[in-house]
């Protein structure tokens, strides 16, 4: 019940995306999603069983619901 509960939350100017590559670099992690809108802060998550996580807020909804929608990289957004 809970994941349907998050499924409908309201759309947010916040992502968490989970499944990067584990050695990746939070600079890496901002020129990489700064490539689809503008990247207001972001914080590199510890790696977990081999993949990273990270939380990317952009300067609007629109702009974190675009790229929630393309799912880029296949990374879990």
């Amino acid at each position: 019940m809970a994941k349907k509960a998050a499924a409908r939350a309201a759309p947010s100017d916040n992502l968490f995306v989970a499944g990067m590559p584990s050695e990746i670099s939070q600079e890496q992690v901002v020129q990489i999603f700064s490539g689809y809108g503008t990247v207001v802060s972001s914080k590199l998550l510890g790696a977990k069983d081999g993949n990273a996580a990270a939380l990317i807020r952009y300067a609007s909804v629109a702009e974190a619901s675009k790229v929630k929608e393309m799912q880029i990289g296949r990374a879990h957004v």
